[in-house]
C-alpha cells in the first residue's frame, strides 16, 4: 500500500480550505460516520480532496497507469432505477487522476451518469474522453459502498470493483503511458480538477496501491468493514455510553444486568488476560491498566434461565480496521508456546460475546490478527484446515474443486472439502470495448 487516508480528527466545522503536508481540502464538511468521521462533498461550490501523485523525488502517493485505488462512498442521492430515486442530474466524478492545470493534458476518471444508474471509467487526452468500461448500479441514498479500481497499462486491462466484487473489465490505460511530468499530476476525490462535477456524497477510507491488486484484496476489505458501515454513524450518545461502560469496567463498578467483579490474576502486556470461576457464582479479577496496549478488561457475565453462562468481554485500544482473534484455554500451565489455546472468535469491534458456556474455569487471550506468510488467510484458519501458515498458499487448491484456498476462506467454505457446482466465474461481469 502506498497511502491510506481517513478523515478523522478534522473537527465538526465546515472546511473552506485547509492544507496538510501532502493534501488539500476545499469546501468539505467532516461528518459522523461508521469509522468515526467521513468527508462530505456536497453543494454548488467547487469542492474536493486533493492528493498529489508525487510526495517527493522518489516517493509516490498514488500511481498513474499501473496500480490500484480503493475508497468508500455513500451517495446523498438515490439512483433513478430505485423507488423515489432521481439520480444526480449531471455527470459526476467520483475520482479523477489528472494534471493540475486549467486545461489538463491527460488523465483518467471514475464517473457516474446523470440518472445515477451507471458507473464508468474513462481516459481523456487533450479534451477527448474514451470510456474503458461501464457497470450498472442501483444505489440508495446514504448507503455505503466500497469502490475499487485496478489498472495496468503494461497488461492492458482495467478492472472495476464494487462492494468486494469485480463488476466490469475494460482495456488498459496504455494511451497515458507516455506521460512523464507526473510531478504536476494529482488525485481529486469527489470532483474534477476544478472541483466541479461533484459526486454529492460522503467519502471515507481512501487507499492507494503501487501495483494492481486482485479481487481477493477488495473482498477481504469489504468483509472486514461492511458490517460496521451498515450500522451507520456512531452517535454522540452511543459514544458516551461506550465510554461510561469502559469506565465502569475499569473501576469494578456495576453496570446493571450482568454481574461484575474485579480481576483475579495480573497479566503482563502480551500475556493472556482472563480469570477463574470461584464456584460461588462470581468471577474474581484484578484490574490492570496497560496504557495504549490492546488488552481485555474485566468480564461481565450473566447466568440465563436455563443455567448456561453468557460472557461479555471488552477489548480496549482497538482499531476498527484491524482484526483481533480471541483464544481460550481451561488450563493455565504457563506462558510458554506449548500452551494449548483454542480459537473462540474474531472481531474488529470493542466487544466479544460468548454464549452458552459450559466451562467452569477458562482463561482468555486476545491477539492481533496474525497472517505470518501474508497470503490473506489468518494463521489460525490455515492450521485448522490443514494449510501451512508459513507458506503463501493462497492460490493453491487443497481439495481440487476449482476454488483457491484464499477464495475458500473469503467464502467461508472448507478448503479441504470439495465443493460441488461451484463456479469461479465473476457474476455479472461486463466487458466493455470502446469504439476505435
Amino acid at each position: 500500500m502506498l497511502k491510506e487516508v481517513s478523515f478523522d480528527n478534522l473537527g465538526t466545522n465546515h472546511i473552506t480550505e485547509t492544507q496538510t503536508k501532502d493534501s488539500f481540502i476545499l469546501n468539505a464538511t467532516p461528518v459522523e460516520s461508521w469509522s468515526s468521521q467521513s468527508l462530505l462533498l456536497k453543494g454548488d461550490r467547487p469542492a474536493y480532496f486533493f492528493l498529489p501523485l508525487q510526495a517527493g523525488e522518489k516517493k509516490f502517493n498514488a500511481t498513474f497507469t499501473d496500480g490500484s485505488v480503493r475508497f468508500w462512498y455513500a451517495p446523498s442521492w438515490s439512483s433513478a432505477s430505485v423507488m423515489g430515486g432521481q439520480g444526480i442530474g449531471y455527470y459526476a466524478r467520483l475520482l479523477t487522476v489528472t494534471e493540475v492545470a486549467e486545461q489538463p493534458e491527460a488523465g483518467w476518471t471514475i464517473y457516474l451518469n446523470p440518472d445515477g444508474t451507471s458507473i464508468q471509467v474513462a481516459v481523456f487526452i487533450k479534451g477527448e474522453m474514451t470510456d474503458l468500461l461501464q457497470a450498472p448500479i442501483a444505489w440508495y441514498s446514504n448507503d455505503w459502498h466500497q469502490i475499487g479500481i485496478t489498472y495496468s497499462a503494461a497488461q492492458d486491462y482495467t478492472m472495476l470493483y464494487i462492494d468486494g466484487k469485480a463488476v466490469a473489465q475494460g482495456k488498459g490505460m496504455g494511451a497515458l503511458a507516455k506521460i512523464t511530468n507526473l510531478e504536476r499530476y494529482g488525485l481529486f476525490l469527489g470532483s474534477d480538477v476544478q472541483g466541479r462535477s461533484l459526486a454529492q456524497g460522503s467519502f471515507d477510507q481512501l487507499a492507494t496501491f503501487y501495483k494492481p491488486v486482485g479481487e481477493d484484496s477488495y473482498a477481504f476489505n469489504w468483509k472486514l468493514l461492511s458490517k460496521a458501515a451498515l450500522l451507520g454513524p456512531i452517535t454522540p450518545a452511543e459514544d458516551q455510553a461506550r465510554h461510561q461502560r469502559l469506565a465502569a469496567l475499569k473501576t469494578g463498578g456495576q453496570i446493571g444486568g450482568p454481574h461484575f467483579a474485579p480481576r483475579a490474576m495480573q497479566k503482563g502486556p502480551g500475556n493472556p488476560g482472563g480469570g477463574t470461576n470461584t464456584g460461588s457464582g462470581e468471577f474474581t479479577f484484578e484490574t490492570v491498566d496497560y496504557g495504549t496496549n490492546v488488552y481485555l478488561l474485566s468480564p461481565v457475565y450473566e447466568v440465563t434461565t436455563n443455567q448456561s453462562t453468557n460472557l461479555f468481554l471488552t477489548v480496549t485500544n482497538t482499531d476498527h480496521f484491524t482484526l483481533y482473534t480471541l483464544y481460550g484455554t481451561p488450563n493455565l500451565s504457563g506462558w510458554d508456546t506449548n500452551q494449548v489455546w483454542v480459537f473462540r472468535g474474531e472481531t474488529n469491534q470493542t466487544s466479544i460475546q460468548l454464549t452458552n458456556l459450559t466451562e467452569t474455569v477458562n482463561f482468555y487471550r486476545i491477539v492481533v490478527y496474525v497472517d505470518t506468510d501474508g497470503d490473506g488467510m489468518p494463521d489460525r484458519w490455515e492450521l485448522e484446515h490443514g494449510l501451512n501458515p508459513f507458506v503463501n498458499d493462497a492460490n493453491g487448491d487443497l481439495d481440487g474443486d476449482g476454488l483457491t484456498n484464499l477464495q475458500e476462506y473469503l467464502r467461508g467454505t472448507n478448503p479441504g472439502l470439495y465443493s460441488i457446482g461451484v463456479s469461479t466465474n465473476v457474476t455479472g461481469l461486463t466487458i466493455f470495448t470502446p469504439l476505435e
